[in-house]
């Protein structure tokens, strides 16, 4: 083992859902009240990089293939998002 680091099962890119109930404790005592949690879809096989999690980054970049590493846009054009957001404001 060279370093640890923190992965996150990736729930949106599956079918993840908050579809599982199971019975409160409270005081060491099962209650009446249901809460939901996440059913997680076990054929998914991938995962995502906590990088914000990270105490040693540079291990990281050196063992993984650049292309993993490289950010994913949320937007196209995060510059013409901008303008929208700041006309809005104005």
């Amino acid at each position: 083992i060279k370093f640890s680091f923190n992965v996150q099962h990736d729930c949106s890119g599956g079918t993840c859902m908050a579809s599982g109930k199971k019975q409160v404790l409270q005081e060491r005592r099962l209650t009446n009240l249901e809460e939901s949690f996440i059913e997680h879809d076990r054929n998914i096989s991938s995962y995502i990089i906590n990088t914000a999690s990270l105490h040693n980054p540079h291990l990281l970049r050196r063992t993984l293939p650049s292309q993993l590493l490289k950010p994913t846009p949320i937007w196209e054009d995060r510059v013409a998002l901008h303008e929208r957001q700041a006309g809005r404001l104005r």
